[in-house]
């Protein structure tokens, strides 16, 4: 599908509801497959009805979900050695001992949340079966 743009025009429409003047922004575009005129409008902002300036309004729609990296060791926990009693003899990779013992103490208290939540949930479905 081809659009060809013809022509761009700017104007302005009261929303009576909320009483805010919003600015819009026509274009005119030839669709050569269908062989007519299309018009595509869009909201570009709106005017402040005190100092009677343009408000640039942002993009609509869904905002995008970031992708967060999962946690990951830090690079000075952990270590690269040949212990020499490996059967193939090459390098392994070992987490120092403290690192393991934060990460177990860290697991120990969200095990330990995890149950708080869940005797909650119980004495709350108790409470609900009981009405």
């Amino acid at each position: 599908m081809a659009l060809i743009e013809i022509k761009k025009t700017k104007y302005t429409s009261l929303n009576s509801k909320t009483n805010t003047r919003y600015i819009y922004e026509n274009t005119l575009y030839f669709d050569d497959v269908l062989n007519k005129k299309v018009t595509k409008r869009k909201v570009v902002g709106k005017i402040d009805p005190v100092s009677g300036a343009e408000i640039e309004t942002g993009p609509v729609g869904r905002r995008k979900k970031e992708i967060v990296p999962p946690p990951s060791i830090p690079e000075e926990g952990c270590r690269t050695h040949d212990d020499g009693n490996s059967p193939t003899g090459s390098n392994q990779s070992s987490i120092d001992l403290q690192v393991l013992e934060t990460i177990s103490s860290t697991l120990l208290q969200i095990v330990s949340e995890i149950q708080v939540l869940h005797n909650c949930v119980d004495q709350l479905i108790h409470d609900v079966a009981t009405r």
